[in-house]
């Protein structure tokens, strides 16, 4: 995602890791590939060595690649499966407040409309060059 930068979609990111350390017992490995915060790049960089090293309290290492490029917003799985979701991980609306329901449960809130999209790697054939 190349929005990993803010307070609010490195949370999302932190909960995308929460995630995948309930459900996936074996894992020992997240790279994040992300876009650089030009205007803040030290809380950046200070917020992904946070995450780092609590996913470092639980064995699990968090490579981060930065990315001037980068637009597409996707997760790949060593399995094979690959999810494109068009906003990225930034797709709960915002809560009225921070006392209504959703603030911490986040399967309470309202989602952007996006697109997700899940398929395995074994069948996506790759479009030739042009010669």
């Amino acid at each position: 995602d190349p929005y990993v930068r803010s307070i609010h979609q490195v949370q999302n990111f932190v909960r995308l890791c929460e995630l995948l350390k309930k459900r996936c017992p074996c894992l020992r490995r997240v790279v994040l590939t992300t876009g650089s915060d030009q205007h803040d790049q030290q809380a950046q960089f200070d917020r992904l060595n946070q995450v780092k090293s609590s996913l470092a309290d639980h064995k699990i290492e968090l490579t981060v690649n930065l990315s001037g490029t980068l637009h597409d917003r996707e997760i790949r799985l060593d399995s094979g499966w690959i999810i494109k979701i068009g906003r990225g991980l930034d797709y709960f609306r915002p809560t009225p407040n921070k006392f209504s329901l959703g603030f911490f449960d986040h399967d309470l809130r309202t989602c952007h409309e996006t697109t997700v999209d899940i398929f395995h790697r074994d069948f996506v054939h790759p479009v030739p060059k042009p010669s």
